[in-house]
């Protein structure tokens, strides 16, 4: 998780996704990100200098530099199937997707791990998540949760969501808030 279209390519934060997504691509896993620039961009090209795989889930079609890209057309809501999606979810610098990328891991009942930001959610009432020291410590706290040792894999089918056609859901929804105000 993770991004902001404020983080210059060399800035620290750019550089700590970046040192993140090599660590990923070491230890196995796949980088799966929301495709855009900042954080996004720095991790997915930090997995592609290790030699590993990224995923870019964007809003709609544009720029990345994520190895393969899913084009949702649902803006935000991606960050739903980023959540479920993915097996364990590493916070580090972002924004309000982020944050909502977090809580949605929560829910699903998907390890999170905070990386240099956003531990502060542990002393607000949220459940407590590890926080961790470094990329390769974030990664290995990932793997942890998962009851993985880093270059192990999940033996399990990818958890897709189901999304269906809200188009007339959503025309009530209108309907009714006309109505109504």
């Amino acid at each position: 998780g993770g991004g902001t279209r404020h983080v210059g390519d060399n800035s620290p934060v750019f550089q700590l996704a970046f040192d993140l997504g090599r660590e990923i691509a070491r230890s196995g896993g796949v980088v799966l990100c929301g495709g855009g620039g900042g954080v996004m961009r720095a991790a997915a090209l930090g997995a592609r200098s290790a030699d590993g795989h990224s995923i870019g889930v964007l809003p709609q079609n544009g720029p990345t530099d994520a190895e393969y890209a899913v084009e949702t057309g649902m803006g935000d809501g991606r960050n739903y199937v980023n959540a479920y999606v993915s097996d364990a979810l590493i916070a580090l610098f972002g924004e309000a997707g982020t944050l909502s990328e977090i809580a949605l891991a929560m829910k699903l009942g998907r390890p999170v791990v905070y990386l240099g930001h956003w531990s502060f959610l542990n002393d607000a009432g949220l459940p407590r998540m590890p926080v961790a020291a470094s990329p390769a410590d974030a990664v290995g706290l990932s793997f942890a949760a998962l009851g993985l040792l880093p270059g192990g894999r999940v033996d399990a089918p990818v958890s897709l969501p189901t999304i269906h056609d809200q188009t007339a859901n959503l025309a009530r929804l209108a309907a009714w808030v006309d109505a109504l105000s």
